[in-house]
């Protein structure tokens, strides 16, 4: 999976988490942008048009919830694929971030290997995987939150 020369958007205002991506992206050969606030981020996407965007909830003068919407509603930013990555860990707040068109909702602290798996996904993805890849991981994760089994496992328990 090569991710060499791609363009992530992180928009974020916390310094410890913009310095942590920026390195680890950076080391993979990805060029890291970085918005501080809402409203910048919305005009960097539209400027820049990143192959994806890590999009903090929690922003000042617009939070990722309304910068999401823009983004979403906006035919120059619809097809930017979106990781929430946010402190906000309430389930009613997962599945508002899942009723969005969003790749995936990551809660902070978070695990960087897990982030840079789904990064990677979402990067190597073809434009026509992305429908696909993006309900995959969707799917999975409503699963998890809503402790759920996969339907293969809820199979094999029934004869017992």
């Amino acid at each position: 999976m090569d991710v060499t020369g791609k363009t992530v958007l992180v928009a974020d205002d916390t310094q410890w988490t913009v310095d942590l991506l920026t390195v680890v992206l950076g080391d993979m050969g990805i060029k890291v942008e970085v918005a501080v606030d809402g409203e910048e981020a919305v005009a960097m996407a539209k400027r820049t048009t990143p192959d994806l965007i890590l999009l903090d909830i929690m922003l000042p003068l617009m939070d990722g919830w309304e910068v999401a919407t823009r983004l979403l509603t906006d035919s120059r930013t619809a097809n930017i694929p979106i990781i929430f990555l946010t402190t906000r860990a309430g389930t009613s707040e997962q599945l508002r971030g899942w009723s969005m068109p969003v790749f995936e909702y990551i809660t902070k602290p978070f695990e960087i290997s897990d982030l840079v798996e789904k990064v990677k996904a979402v990067l190597s993805a073809e434009p026509e995987e992305k429908p696909e890849l993006r309900e995959q991981m969707r799917r999975e994760k409503l699963r998890s939150l809503l402790g759920l089994k996969k339907t293969g496992e809820d199979q094999t328990d029934q004869g017992r």
